[in-house]
């Protein structure tokens, strides 16, 4: 007989930064989609492009979206974004840096950062700030808006405007 999955009393807030580099005009609102299904989203960013880091490669579009769980955020990553990312194509490779369909990772989790490089890479923070500019570091009164805007001025990223419009 299989355990429940590890649940929270109450349904905690989850970040989720999405980014995909192989058809992204596709694949990102598909993940969108299929994370309302399951979730409900509760807010999005804006979508922002980026170049691909680390590799040569298609430019990245990149969001953030806001849900509520009553899961654990290792359930969360296992049971739920990484099959997700399977349905949308990701095939995982040894190599950190590569081309992608889509790739979900939680930033933050009951406000507690899951996500480190959420205050140093603009794809992360800058989306992120949209949504929760006035969240800050422990022990700094510096805010993610703060932080997000210094990146701004010292990496490309710029807001994607799809052909469509």
């Amino acid at each position: 007989m299989n355990a429940a999955p590890p649940t929270n009393p109450e349904n905690a807030p989850v970040y989720l930064a999405l980014g995909s580099n192989i058809a992204p005009e596709t694949n990102l609102p598909q993940a969108i989609e299929n994370l309302n299904l399951v979730f409900g989203v509760v807010a999005q960013s804006s979508i922002w492009e980026t170049p691909a880091e680390g590799f040569e490669g298609e430019d990245f579009l990149n969001a953030v979206v806001l849900i509520h769980t009553p899961i654990s955020a290792d359930t969360l990553k296992t049971e739920v974004l990484r099959p997700l990312e399977a349905l949308l194509g990701r095939v995982r490779k040894k190599e950190k840096f590569s081309p992608r369909t889509i790739d979900i990772d939680i930033l933050l989790y009951q406000d507690e950062v899951v996500d480190e490089e959420l205050w140093t890479q603009p794809y992360l923070a800058v989306p992120l700030a949209e949504l929760y500019p006035d969240y800050s570091q422990n022990g700094t009164r510096e805010t993610l808006k703060d932080v997000a805007n210094n990146l701004k001025q010292n990496h490309p990223i710029k807001k994607w405007e799809s052909s469509d419009n």
